[in-house]
């Protein structure tokens, strides 16, 4: 059955977490398979993929890179350790 525009997603929870596995790279070859023939098919999870590919494509090509203080890091995981 097609999902158009105006129908919510029946899988809507589970896209969304197979979105985050692919755009990360995390994703098995099955899931891969699943979401791809999902989206062709749904109109509101296809607009999600689309929308969240955006973003990330911005945000890896626009936000500066730094170098995070040694001492930041050391105080992070100081405190880390502290909880566990």
């Amino acid at each position: 059955m097609e999902n158009n525009d105006k129908t919510p997603c029946n899988e809507h929870v589970k896209c969304m977490e197979l979105l985050e596995l692919i755009l990360d790279g995390e994703a098995k070859d099955g899931e891969k398979d699943y979401y791809f023939a999902h989206i062709e098919q749904c109109m509101p999870c296809y607009r999600a993929h689309n929308l969240e590919s955006a973003i990330r494509t911005v945000l890896r090509n626009n936000v500066d890179k730094k170098e995070v203080p040694a001492d930041l890091v050391h105080c992070i995981k100081s405190k880390i350790r502290e909880t566990v």
